[in-house]
């Protein structure tokens, strides 16, 4: 009977015992869980207090559109107020945008975008050669500052820096001048106009007499009138157009939000408690090999 006798199972090489490995996680848990427990409070903790105590950093968005430079000659001239915060140069960039050198290392970051898209034709050295035209190029700048109430000095220091460009004065300067002279021609031709109409004798239609045929005074009085009318217009829409040559327009101006874009509390705690919980690992880790050590060389 022995030979039908079950003999013991015995589990293969690949197979797991789930019971063993649920015992020996709750043991490792029962004799390490206080580290554990206390070191992830201690990053948690100190997550917090890194959430405290570093600088809030703010972010606003500024939109304009500049009569006189495209999008992507802005881009790169505030690209180049990023390089010249990159390079810590702060003396120069208060100059440039007006600010304290205090204020101005409080900025951290200029990240322009084109809002437009120059067709390429248009684009590199044809920009240069182009006439002045009334085609306004927009675009958006973001700025973060860890200063919260400097951002209406700011966003003058930006629109100065851009309206002084000796490329954007030139051609506001000669936008101006276009405009001046046009509206100079109109009113010699208003003018011609009213000295034309003194020669032309009184018109002598009557108010249920037929349409004069076009030999009449009264025909060319007509028309005198009705091109006075609209060269008025013309110089009333040129002295518009004179009026508004602003060379960069505020569409969105800097708004100074209240919550800061850095740092961020859960994304601090969270951090902490990982790199607490690592510590605590690498502790017991360690404390392991400690004790594994002790326990060979006492053998």
């Amino acid at each position: 009977m022995a030979e039908f006798e079950a003999e013991p199972s015995k589990m293969a090489p690949d197979e797991v015992d789930l019971v063993a490995a649920f015992v020996s996680f709750v043991d490792f848990f029962r004799k390490n869980g206080l580290i554990l427990l206390l070191s992830m409070a201690i990053g948690l903790g100190l997550g917090g207090l890194y959430f405290t105590l570093k600088p809030k950093q703010y972010s606003s968005k500024m939109v304009a559109e500049c009569m006189s430079l495209p999008d992507t000659r802005v881009v790169d001239l505030i690209n180049s107020l990023e390089e010249i915060r990159k390079n810590g140069d702060w003396k120069q960039l208060s100059t440039i945008l007006k600010l304290t050198p205090e204020e101005a290392k409080s900025l951290k970051k200029f990240k322009p975008q084109s809002n437009v898209a120059i067709d390429k034709i248009s684009k590199g050295v044809d920009d240069y050669l182009l006439n002045t035209h009334d085609q306004q190029y927009s675009f958006s700048v973001t700025v973060v500052s860890k200063n919260n109430t400097i951002w209406p000095k700011i966003q003058k220091g930006l629109v100065d820096f851009l309206t002084n460009n000796e490329f954007s004065k030139i051609r506001v300067n000669r936008f101006i001048e276009n405009k001046t002279i046009m509206i100079g021609f109109i009113d010699k031709e208003i003018k011609r106009l009213d000295s034309l109409g003194s020669f032309l004798p009184p018109t002598l239609i009557r108010p249920n007499s037929p349409q004069t045929d076009i030999f009449s005074p009264a025909y060319y009085n007509a028309k005198l009138v009705d091109l006075a009318i609209e060269l008025q217009e013309k110089k009333q829409t040129k002295m518009d157009e004179l009026k508004f040559a602003i060379p960069v327009r505020v569409i969105l101006p800097f708004y100074a939000y209240k919550e800061p874009v850095e740092p961020n509390l859960i994304p601090s705690l969270g951090i902490g408690l990982l790199v607490g919980l690592g510590f605590g690992l690498v502790f017991i880790l360690l404390r392991s090999l400690s004790d594994l050590y002790r326990k060979k060389s006492s053998q």
